[in-house]
């Protein structure tokens, strides 16, 4: 999803030497030895792919998840760690969904809080 110039992921393991977004080798954007791996499995392919769509195409890209998910949230800057452009590192964003409730309108705020126990940080 694309909102403003910024890329938002809406799964997660990628394979060695797969091409991403556009043609582009990971290990072009990546210093590859440094993505997260789990069980001999790369982690994070989600975060991985939208990061190489911010590569191919100039933009941002926001992960918005919940805080109560740490372990995405670590993932999330092992991924961010990883990628090799300083200036690319810069387009790479995380927000959380509790720092979103916090300055929503209070209807919205509300709903986050009742529907999935969200509240703002």
């Amino acid at each position: 999803m694309i909102a403003g110039d910024a890329l938002h992921p809406e799964d997660d393991e990628v394979g060695e030497g797969e091409r991403g977004q556009a043609g582009v080798a990971c290990e072009e954007v990546f210093d590859v030895a440094e993505l997260p791996v789990r069980c001999g499995r790369v982690m994070g392919y989600q975060l991985i792919r939208g990061t190489l769509a911010a590569f191919a195409s100039g933009s941002s890209f926001c992960v918005l998840c919940d805080a109560r998910r740490p372990e995405l949230v670590e993932i999330w800057y092992a991924v961010m760690r990883a990628v090799r452009s300083f200036e690319l590192r810069c387009r790479l964003k995380l927000l959380t969904w509790q720092e979103l409730a916090g300055v929503v309108p209070g209807e919205l705020r509300e709903f986050l809080a009742e529907k999935y126990g969200v509240l703002s940080s």
